[in-house]
């Protein structure tokens, strides 16, 4: 492996794609709304549906439609998000300029998530985001997704990186989770849609919380000095 930046703490960010860099909320609840609607008959509270932001979608089916054929709720689903997913999504406001900072800081990047890659590129193509990643891990390429681990060190072991020199920004406990199981420092945007449920949760307590992509930069001139 590389070894990291001379006097740095930390040099290599992995990050969550949905919710924390492009806000793809919309795209993901109105696809579960349109599966209840075609195979249920009715819709779902939002905040039934915010619990499950962050999660495998297989996960999700079983909470959602436990009396449904699997395969026929993520058909629906995916028919609806596929169609509508590039003109219901945006960047959230200061990432790409974060993005450059720490790119032109020499850090090394990384993304990780649960989302399939197809749908992955495109967000990252219409937004420029696929320069910064020296790594990208999408579900199911990796032994384990999140929260488990493997995810995440299958992206440090592309970018060449140890835990212990990483860290890991998500807005979503499993983002959170993972980091810690992976041995990561763990940030949690406020941003975030999906339930903060972590209270009392040592496993998905944040080390810390930043109101703006700028409050990356703060958080890692704190640990590098």
């Amino acid at each position: 492996m590389n070894e990291p930046i001379s006097g740095r703490k930390i040099d290599t960010v992995v990050f969550d794609f949905d919710g924390t860099l492009v806000d793809t909320n919309e795209a993901v609840l109105e696809s579960w709304q349109y599966a209840a609607r075609e195979l249920l008959g009715n819709a779902f509270p939002y905040e039934k549906l915010t619990a499950t932001l962050g999660e495998p979608i297989m996960r999700t089916v079983a909470y959602l439609f436990p009396d449904s054929d699997p395969e026929r709720v993520v058909k629906t689903y995916r028919e609806f998000h596929h169609a509508n997913f590039e003109k219901m999504i945006k960047i959230f406001p200061g990432v790409t300029e974060m993005l450059d900072a720490l790119s032109e800081g020499g850090y090394k990047l990384g993304l990780v998530t649960n989302r399939l890659r197809y749908t992955t590129e495109i967000g990252m193509e219409q937004f420029g985001l696929t320069k910064y990643f020296g790594a990208v891990v999408t579900v199911g390429e990796a032994p384990k997704d999140k929260p488990e681990p493997e995810h995440i060190w299958f992206a440090l072991d592309k970018l060449g990186s140890r835990p212990e020199r990483a860290m890991l920004v998500g807005d979503s406990q499993n983002d959170i989770i993972g980091g810690h199981r992976a041995g990561l420092v763990s940030v949690r945007v406020s941003w975030a849609v999906a339930t903060d449920d972590s209270y009392g949760n040592k496993a998905a307590e944040p080390d810390y919380v930043i109101d703006s992509p700028s409050g990356l930069l703060a958080v890692l001139g704190e640990l590098n000095g």
